[in-house]
């Protein structure tokens, strides 16, 4: 199910269908919101850029912390991603060469993803950006565009 916040009538995605979300997101449910529609552009250009599937491992969250980007009051509009044949440091290369998104997340070990939200906007140009990288115990730690030397 789509709750729909503001005037959301037409599905903002060229390459990602409601479904996707719904499938990755807590009680089958996500917010449809601008930020979100921004994430969405973000993350339909890293698709065009390297012509193949990505795929969506996380959306929406009900529960948890409420200051993730994942959560409905934040209001929801990441989305965790990978896609095969990219490890997670190839595609946040992809974000910082193409200056995508305002959060932005490296999550190297055990599956390898990558965070991608548009909280302050859909690139440096209209927000500062977070990074953030999570280590092989879990450990958050916040960074700059090399993320600690981990793009090397």
């Amino acid at each position: 199910m789509i709750l729909v916040s503001g005037n959301s009538n037409n599905w903002p995605a060229k390459w990602f269908t409601p479904e996707e979300i719904i499938k990755k997101s807590q009680y089958g449910t996500f917010i449809m919101n601008e930020k979100l529609e921004d994430t969405l552009y973000v993350v339909d250009i890293i698709r065009e850029i390297i012509g193949q599937p990505v795929y969506i491992t996380d959306a929406c969250r009900f529960t948890g912390s409420e200051t993730s980007q994942h959560f409905f009051k934040a209001p929801f509009n990441a989305l965790d991603i990978w896609t095969p044949g990219y490890s997670s440091a190839d595609l946040i290369k992809i974000l910082e060469e193409h200056d995508l998104g305002t959060g932005r997340g490296l999550y190297p070990y055990g599956n390898g993803f990558i965070h991608v939200d548009c909280r302050r906007g859909k690139s440096s140009k209209e927000g500062r950006v977070s990074r953030w990288y999570r280590d092989q115990n879990g450990v958050y730690h916040s960074c700059g565009p090399d993320y600690d030397g981990l793009l090397e």
